[in-house]
């Protein structure tokens, strides 16, 4: 078998939905839970960590909301036999405002006023792309929004936020613009609250869950979804389904590791090297009762487009500690023992109440950026976390002996 045929189809350069679908990537359907969260008119939040495949579930949603199921521009449609396509039934024609605050330019996250310069504008094409006015000479996110909010009929604007926190965790080292940067954002989330009758469905991404930012506040009409057993599988792949999808790639990697010809690898050397990959990769658990686990997406992925199948550490060489980690080394380290420890138990209280990024509890912040996972389920008095598998436990020992030495370590076993 020839390895560039059997990787060709491995996506690791674009999170678009349509792009994914257009080029031929290979696809794993999640439009069912796609489909149980857009076929509802309510506001949803769902956290996840980096390299999971938030942005492709925007995308997806994106696609959904301004295409629907049906052909279109001379082309099937994207959805075209997934599991959605028999499911969908809503032919109304939306508004979609994607706003990705990812992809804001570096230049405008040094500065509150850039920041908001910059979402006004974004706020600005949208209404344009809708042919709807625009505030003039307004300097003000939340008058902007609002102005253009009550040109258009209810429930006909989808609003689509990917990775809402990204300028507060770029600004951890420089508290003087963190709370003016808060401001900032909260002045566009009030508006989801204030024109709520205005908005199909809302959705919102990110990594954490800071109380400042007005998501999660009292009042808000944002449901956190984070860790409902239903979802705890919309990114990530599940075994079953690196068997379904990815059952050639399995057989590519099990013919280098056990030095076979890849037409005779057997059943037996398929489960064994997928138990070699889970040991690396899987053991994520995202819902409060632990009944699903995933792996992870970006890793996996890697390992297939490796032609010499190398298990090794794809997740934190690929974009090491992320900031807000590394700001929060000191209280990280004052848990070092517990942490590393065969069992993490967080208070429920202190694990579900949403915290600032000053006040929030460093086991809590672990998880949502996926150093540690549930690994059962939760009860009235304690969330049980701990390292989901190796490839995380070493990112972790790493972080711990970079900030400790403050240098690059290779190897951390």
């Amino acid at each position: 078998m020839d390895f560039d045929k059997i990787s060709s189809k491995i996506n690791t350069e674009t999170a678009s939905f349509t792009n994914i679908r257009k080029e031929g990537y290979v696809y794993v359907d999640k439009t069912k839970s796609i489909y149980d969260l857009a076929h509802l008119r309510k506001f949803f939040f769902l956290s996840r960590p980096r390299r999971f495949g938030k942005s492709t579930i925007v995308s997806t949603l994106e696609e959904l909301f301004k295409h629907g199921i049906k052909s279109y521009d001379g082309h099937d449609s994207y959805f075209k036999d997934l599991a959605i396509e028999k499911l969908w039934t809503d032919n109304g024609e939306y508004k979609v405002f994607h706003l990705d605050l990812s992809t804001i330019d570096d230049e405008y996250l040094d500065d509150p006023e850039k920041l908001s310069r910059s979402v006004l504008e974004r706020i600005n094409n949208f209404a344009q792309s809708y042919s709807l006015n625009i505030k003039e000479g307004s300097t003000s996110i939340a008058d902007s929004f609002a102005f253009v909010l009550e040109q258009v009929e209810d429930t006909s604007v989808v609003f689509l936020i990917d990775e809402y926190d990204y300028p507060l965790t770029k600004n951890l080292e420089h508290p003087e613009y963190f709370d003016k940067f808060v401001i900032v954002l909260r002045n566009l989330y009030k508006i989801i609250k204030a024109y709520s009758q205005k908005f199909r469905f809302v959705f919102v991404t990110g990594i954490t869950r800071y109380k400042d930012s007005f998501l999660f506040t009292s009042g808000s009409p944002i449901k956190d979804i984070s860790q409902e057993p239903k979802f705890g599988t919309i990114v990530g792949f599940t075994k079953d389904e690196l068997l379904d999808v990815y059952k050639e790639n399995l057989k590519w990697v099990a013919s280098k590791k056990y030095d076979i010809a890849f037409e005779k690898v057997a059943t037996d050397q398929l489960e064994k090297v997928l138990a070699e990959i889970s040991y690396w990769y899987d053991g994520y658990s995202f819902d409060r009762e632990n009944k699903t686990h995933v792996f992870t997406t970006w890793s996996i992925l890697n390992l297939f487009s490796d032609e010499n199948a190398n298990l090794t550490n794809y997740w934190y060489e690929s974009a090491g500690i992320p900031s807000i980690l590394a700001n929060s080394f000191d209280k990280i380290i004052e848990r070092r023992d517990e942490i590393l420890s065969n069992e993490i138990l967080v208070p429920t209280e202190k694990f579900n109440n949403p915290a600032t990024f000053k006040t929030m509890d460093a086991r809590v912040l672990l998880f949502q950026t996926g150093y540690l996972s549930f690994y059962r389920p939760c009860d009235e008095d304690y969330y049980y976390l701990k390292f989901p598998n190796f490839e995380v436990l070493n990112s972790f020992k790493k972080y711990l002996l970079n900030k400790a030495f403050d240098k690059d370590s290779d190897t951390c076993e």
